[in-house]
């Protein structure tokens, strides 16, 4: 879950508007999240935050985590898993997503 503030845009872009509709759902049954101008809405939803932070980058938003271990690698690490005593290196290189068969 993240709070999410719209921060506004580029006029010659977006126009002057106060808020942004973001639809959510399948098609044929979508509902819009509405941004309103510089106040934080809490999401929930994976997929809109993920397209979100990859805007990030225009300035229109600002995303506070609420818990960030919960995305990205640190999940893992957070869960207590971890891949000691699993070795995927070879004499030949590493593999990355595939296991080596050693041939005798």
């Amino acid at each position: 879950m993240a709070k999410i503030t719209f921060l506004g845009g580029d006029e010659a872009v977006l126009g002057n508007i106060g808020y942004v509709e973001w639809p959510v759902g399948p098609a044929g049954n979508q509902t819009n999240i509405v941004f309103p101008l510089n106040k934080p809405i809490e999401v929930k939803n994976p997929h809109v935050i993920a397209k979100i932070r990859g805007q990030l980058d225009k300035g229109w938003w600002k995303i506070e985590e609420d818990h960030p271990a919960e995305a990205g690698h640190g999940a893992r690490s957070a869960a207590g898993d971890s891949d000691e005593g699993e070795s995927d290196e070879s004499s030949h290189g590493t593999l990355k997503g595939a296991r080596q068969r050693k041939i005798t």
